[in-house]
């Protein structure tokens, strides 16, 4: 009622709200639903045909959030599913990934930067991680790939977060053996293959499933 009859009533132009870590909403149930409803009515509140429609316009809406979140909560849908246009982040590219590292102050020989995406993708958080390990220890860079994929290296707080997830969740954890243990893509259970996209996981190549990385399949071979 207060931003109908206050804000947007009063402004002649739009008004963007960005919403960032709403993950960290999901994670508090007492709120989480009607938090979410109400991000929900506003969007559809601008689609409406009737004389309130033409004042919601004006608000535009941009809500980020990981999806990591989601294996914990007890849905088969994002709590915001259907609002507005779902954009998903893209991996970095090979070049990308050559410049995240100059920018840094990294200067990788072309083959390095080749072995270095081989074992993390395009996966930002595990780039930056490497970025920061790469340019603050004291360690060459065959001794950093040796260490990666295990406790001793700088990845080991993420692998164990995602660690502890599958061992609470066992048909996660089954499915997710079975994507690592081959070679090739495999098909899984649509909602399962999505819950593992969405937690990081995997890659989706149409109907199959494959680790998103090879740090995954290293790690979760040795201790699934």
């Amino acid at each position: 009622m207060y931003f109908q009859k206050y804000l947007l009533a009063r402004i002649n132009t739009s008004l963007i709200l960005a919403l960032n870590d709403v993950d960290l909403v999901f994670e508090k149930p007492e709120i989480a639903n009607d938090f979410c409803k109400m991000l929900r009515n506003w969007h559809d509140r601008a689609r409406r045909d009737d004389r309130d429609s033409i004042v919601w316009k004006k608000l535009h809406l941009i809500i980020v959030h990981s999806t990591e979140v989601y294996a914990s909560l007890d849905i088969n849908s994002s709590p915001l599913a259907n609002v507005g246009l779902v954009i998903e982040l893209p991996e970095f590219t090979l070049d990308q990934v050559q410049r995240l590292l100059n920018l840094h102050g990294l200067n990788l020989a072309t083959d390095e930067v080749s072995q270095i995406v081989d074992l993390l993708g395009g996966h930002p958080l595990l780039l930056r991680i490497t970025c920061d390990y790469l340019r603050l220890s004291e360690i060459t860079f065959q001794e950093f790939l040796e260490v990666a994929p295990t406790l001793e290296g700088p990845f080991r707080g993420h692998l164990l977060e995602y660690l502890k997830i599958l061992e609470n969740n066992p048909e996660l954890n089954t499915a997710f053996r079975q994507a690592i243990a081959a070679n090739q893509p495999v098909q899984l259970s649509p909602t399962i293959a999505r819950t593992l996209q969405r937690l990081g996981l995997v890659k989706l190549e149409k109907n199959f499933a494959k680790p998103r990385c090879n740090l995954y399949r290293q790690f979760f071979r040795f201790y699934l």
